[in-house]
């Protein structure tokens, strides 16, 4: 498997242990998943240390076009908040198609995005019809045509006490929800 340029299951990132094209390494599935754990984390420690640069357009770059593959996400979308004109602005995505370039908050506030903005916090969200359903409110979905799944993560970005973007990811590759367990701390 790779991502990002590294071999998951290489022995040279994984320290060792047979793997058989036709099956799991030494030790069963359970080796295969702590192999994948770890390849996993030295991907996000990569990330990590790119992502210390100043450059927002960089960062925008490595957050739609590195992230989405360890959590397995076909879409993702960057989008700075301008506190002034209370407007989230986009600022990088990996959609094939053109989306939103910039989203008036008030007026859009019943979205995922929204909501994670005013939480200040991760919003994690397996399906948006029975999160709707529990929570007894209705999002605003102007294209929820465009998605495949009704999954979705949506991560305020915060420096201090100000939140200055958004980062959302969409549609699992392999159509299972977004797991809490998973892939939420990976985007955290």
């Amino acid at each position: 498997i790779e991502a990002n340029g590294l071999r998951i299951l290489d022995n040279s990132v994984l320290g060792g242990g047979a793997v058989d094209p036709n099956g799991p390494p030494r030790g069963g599935w359970i080796a295969l998943q702590q192999s994948t754990f770890r390849a996993k984390f030295v991907l996000i420690n990569r990330i990590s240390q790119e992502l210390n640069v100043q450059d927002v357009e960089a960062i925008g770059q490595i957050a739609v076009g590195k992230v989405p593959p360890l959590i397995g996400a076909r879409f993702a979308s960057f989008y700075l908040y301008d506190p002034a004109a209370d407007e989230l602005v986009l600022r990088a995505h990996n959609h094939p198609e053109t989306i939103a370039e910039r989203i008036k908050v008030k007026q859009h506030h019943n979205t995922v995005m929204g909501l994670a903005l005013a939480r200040r916090r991760i919003v994690h969200i397996a399906d948006i019809e029975e999160y709707e359903r529990q929570h007894r409110f209705r999002f605003e979905r102007t294209f929820a045509e465009k998605y495949a799944s009704r999954s979705c993560i949506s991560a305020p970005l915060l420096a201090g006490q100000f939140t200055v973007g958004i980062l959302n990811f969409a549609d699992k590759l392999d159509a299972t929800p977004f797991s809490e367990l998973d892939d939420v701390p990976i985007v955290e």
